[in-house]
């Protein structure tokens, strides 16, 4: 089942990234409700502390809200993968969740990698970019310009398949971003992941 996070920093409108009518279950992380309902997007959960604004509270839509206390270890859009881990969902999609604040940004990176230990595909989307966090193999569509491959928490060996820079048994570190710019060369890339978590990032200029 599928799953759409809309974070609070939304820099485009929510459909010029996704199609929102596509996800099984929509949820809203702290004030993003705001830009839902400007374009008819009603959520089926609102999760935040909304510690920027009290009168930011959403109003009673009959929309499901948890109100988080503003004193926590996670992040509002962190809870939100963790109860949609919870409540059963597979595939999970977080839009709004790049630029803006930089630390925001890695948290929510980190929480692709929860959810990847946890046996959940995610990804990160905004109008430039695809993020996905994974520990096994898989085919990556064309739809940006570029691909790099990041390890994250250690040594990674890849092999790559079906791009401009397609090699066996790479070795990735944390420290060396051999894997910075490339591109797909065919319709798919083929990822093998031997050792080690990655971040792939598909981008455009």
């Amino acid at each position: 089942m599928t799953c759409l996070i809309i974070a609070a920093h939304l820099e485009s409108r929510i459909r010029e990234i996704v199609n929102p009518d596509e996800f099984s279950f929509v949820v809203c992380a702290d004030s993003s409700y705001v830009q839902a309902f400007k374009e008819d997007v009603f959520p089926d959960l609102i999760i935040g502390d909304f510690d920027h604004n009290s009168s930011s509270l959403p109003p009673d839509r009959n929309i499901e809200t948890i109100l988080l206390p503003v004193k926590k270890d996670d992040t509002d859009t962190h809870f939100c993968v963790k109860e949609a881990i919870k409540r059963g969902f597979d595939d999970i999609t977080i839009i709004g969740g790049t630029g803006g604040r930089l630390d925001h940004t890695i948290a929510n990176i980190q929480s692709l990698v929860y959810a990847c230990r946890n046996g959940t595909k995610a990804r990160m989307m905004d109008k430039n970019n695809i993020i996905t966090v994974t520990d096994r193999d898989c085919t990556v569509d064309k739809k940006k310009k570029y691909l790099s491959v990041f390890s994250i928490g250690g040594k990674a060996v890849v092999s790559i398949e079906g791009c401009k820079y397609s090699q066996s048994n790479i070795e990735l570190t944390d420290s060396f971003p051999i894997g910075v710019s490339n591109e797909i060369s065919s319709d798919t890339a083929l990822i093998s992941v031997s050792k080690g978590t990655i971040i792939l990032v598909q981008s455009d200029d």
